[in-house]
């Protein structure tokens, strides 16, 4: 029995060992299961029978409600000849198609609905209806279809308005009485041997090897999509990496600064010391002039002395070098308080050292994270070869189903 789509999904997560679902939800699954579907549809499509109405004086027919179409792979018209009348498609567009035959049908068909409730059974020929009108409604050589429905089914002969008997047995699928006035029939039909996407969900249209093979694509699919997910956190690592490599440069560029501000206040402490050594040496200078004027001038005390008072003058000399070693002084403790410069230069240096600080720390975040990202390179490399296995596997799968297209000219007539 065909597997529906939820017990495809069960058997998949029992390949991948995620059966908690931890690492795929049912919609990402299924989500493969989606492609996969139609790449086995490709490879090996589910061929059925449409059957459409023939116009009168048209090979045109618009197949616009037949869903799911890959291709056709061949017509019949009229129906029920023996040998059967095939006929090649001509592709007109997306929407309709040309029946390659000579002359064009003479006669309309229509597809509509039965009246009352049909009855089909499995595995027999016969029909039976209540409140139905066979014998009013169809004809031998129409066609007929439980709604929803696996297949088209000629009808062979009709005995009563209640009874027919079909061409051929009905399927398991179609057993049971149809939903009543919703039995198709078609009345000049054309047939279609169409080349269809598989359906998978609550019922399957896939064989046994067309299953296996479906499964073993989801799971080497999903295998992949987990790959290149963790491949993004690697990627992700790499630029964390980087953002540490720019907090070491911005280390290198901080504690730089630093050796630069210490050498620029150093230079002022020398320059100031000697400027400031200048400054004192010239006021001791001074001083000791004014003490040999004092001197001097002492030695003209108690003297009578003519044209002047010496005494004085040398006292005004030593006022006068002491006031310039007054100023002299001054200018050294200017040059003390200038030294404040020099503190702000080792302020700035001890600034810049604690933001290197910030930086070595921000630095060794980046490493750590990175290291988080970068310990799980060995293991999705190593699922990488699982996955890579596995898709292996589903591509010789999907060519050991493949089915070879049949390509053949039919006559036109």
């Amino acid at each position: 029995m065909a597997k529906t789509l939820a017990q495809v999904v069960t058997a998949s997560r029992l390949i991948l060992q995620d059966e908690s679902g931890a690492d795929w939800n049912d919609d990402r699954i299924e989500e493969q299961a989606d492609r996969v579907v139609h790449e086995v549809s490709q490879k090996s499509p589910c061929v059925v029978q449409e059957v459409l109405p023939a116009t009168e004086d048209t090979k045109v027919l618009d197949i616009t409600s037949i869903t799911n179409l890959l291709w056709i792979v061949k017509l019949e018209y009229p129906i029920g000849g023996n040998p059967r009348n095939f006929h090649n498609v001509k592709w007109l567009d997306n929407t309709s198609i040309e029946i390659d035959v000579t002359s064009a049908p003479s006669t309309s068909g229509e597809a509509s609905t039965l009246t009352g409730t049909v009855t089909f059974a499995s595995g027999s020929t016969a029909v039976t209806g209540s409140g139905t009108d066979f014998d009013g409604e169809l004809e031998a050589g129409y066609m007929i279809k439980p709604s929803g429905g696996s297949r088209w089914y000629e009808v062979a002969s009709i005995t009563s308005d209640t009874a027919l008997v079909l061409v051929e047995p009905c399927r398991a699928a179609d057993d049971g009485a149809d939903t009543v006035n919703l039995t198709q029939y078609c009345s000049e039909p054309v047939i279609l041997h169409c080349a269809e996407l598989h359906t998978l969900g609550a019922t399957s249209t896939l064989r046994p090897a067309e299953e296996d093979c479906a499964i073993q694509g989801i799971v080497a699919y999903c295998a992949s999509a987990w790959v290149n997910n963790m491949r993004s956190y690697i990627k992700q690592a790499a630029q964390v990496l980087d953002w540490a490599e720019a907090s070491i440069h911005d280390i290198t560029a901080r504690i730089t600064q630093s050796i630069a501000d210490l050498t620029s206040g150093r230079a002022q402490i020398d320059d100031l010391r000697a400027t400031m050594d200048t400054a004192i040496d010239n006021m001791s200078s001074r001083i000791n002039e004014a003490i040999d004027n004092l001197s001097i001038g002492q030695t003209y005390i108690n003297k009578i002395n003519y044209g002047g008072s010496p005494e004085n003058d040398y006292a005004n000399y030593a006022a006068r070098e002491l006031q310039n070693a007054n100023t002299y002084l001054n200018q050294a403790r200017g040059y003390l308080t200038e030294g404040t410069t020099a503190d702000r230069y080792g302020a700035y240096a001890s600034r810049e050292l604690q933001n290197a600080s910030s930086y070595l720390a921000q630095a060794g975040g980046f490493i750590r994270q990175a290291g988080g990202g970068l310990s799980i390179a060995n293991a999705v490399n190593s699922y990488q070869t699982w996955a890579n296995n596995k898709l292996a596997l589903y591509r010789n799968a999907l060519n050991r189903i493949a089915k070879p297209k049949e390509w053949k000219t039919y006559p036109r007539d």
